[in-house]
């Protein structure tokens, strides 16, 4: 069952993911906009939180943005990171050479951990990061 403190993070997550109109970036979803046929894919995935942003290349490669958590699989490994654990820092992954081309960079280091959190290149990497980059949200009040 989803809390207040569910539906306040919803809130937060979508008013920033609403800056950056991200429905309208390539393989950017609202999940509450999506036809049930299209979340199927997730139903064998245990997620914590509502899920309520997602970014899609295809089958292997996905990260589902919760009120929780950011799931991510990719190359066939599947990762959380809690909201909570998150320290306001999230990163893109720099070539060999220290350049990063906003066009080819797909992975994000995320939280303390630094865990590898897989994006649609471009402007939904960078937008998924400044999403995170919210976490941990400021206390809210009565939070569980």
């Amino acid at each position: 069952m989803f809390t207040d403190h569910d539906a306040w993070c919803k809130n937060r997550i979508l008013w920033r993911a609403n800056q950056y109109k991200f429905p309208s970036l390539e393989g950017c979803f609202y999940f509450d906009q999506m036809p049930e046929h299209e979340k199927n894919f997730l139903k064998s995935e245990r997620l914590e939180g509502e899920p309520v942003l997602l970014l899609r290349g295809d089958s292997e490669n996905w990260s589902v943005l919760t009120t929780r958590e950011v799931v991510s699989r990719s190359a066939g490994t599947l990762i959380s990171v809690s909201l909570s654990e998150m320290d306001h820092t999230t990163s893109i992954v720099r070539g060999d050479n220290g350049i990063v081309l906003k066009e080819e960079v797909s992975v994000l280091l995320a939280g303390p951990a630094r865990i590898k959190v897989w994006s649609v290149p471009g402007a939904p990497l960078f937008a998924l990061a400044s999403i995170l980059k919210m976490f941990p949200l400021a206390e809210f009040p009565n939070a569980p």
